[in-house]
């Protein structure tokens, strides 16, 4: 009987790197994002730690993860960088046929959209007493 071997949960790239399975799986880099989206933003590294309230060398750790940290971890980032990471990672989930609710967005976005009505419609008001007042 052949002996079982465990999966392989790493791979070896050139000059010796490893690439987590998941991280080909999935082809997220969640660390690598969060570096160039802090750097495209002009956010250091202390900044961004700072702002997460970790020390600079416990960011580091995670941008080295292709996981970054916990999903708590990656919503506090998407929170402070003000950026969606999370949205690869659901195109993944519905990709594999996991219903991703999606009705609450949607009706938070009515609501939003009729604030934004009753608010034109307000501004509009303000808008023709001031015309009257300035006409005078």
């Amino acid at each position: 009987m052949s002996e079982v071997k465990p999966p392989k949960t790493t791979q070896k790239m050139s000059k010796g790197k490893v690439i987590d399975d998941m991280q080909v799986k999935f082809f997220l880099n969640f660390g690598a994002k969060v570096r160039d989206v802090a750097k495209s933003k002009g956010v250091t590294y202390q900044e961004l730690a700072d702002k997460l309230k970790i020390t600079k060398n416990g960011l580091a750790n995670r941008l080295i993860k292709p996981h970054y940290g916990t999903i708590y971890d990656m919503i506090e980032t998407c929170i402070e960088l003000n950026h969606d990471f999370l949205s690869d990672a659901l195109a993944h989930i519905k990709k594999a046929g996991v219903p991703v609710d999606t009705l609450p967005a949607a009706a938070e976005n009515r609501l939003l959209k009729e604030q934004i009505e009753k608010l034109e419609d307000e501004l509009d008001r303000y808008r023709k007493i001031v015309d009257k007042f300035t006409s005078i």
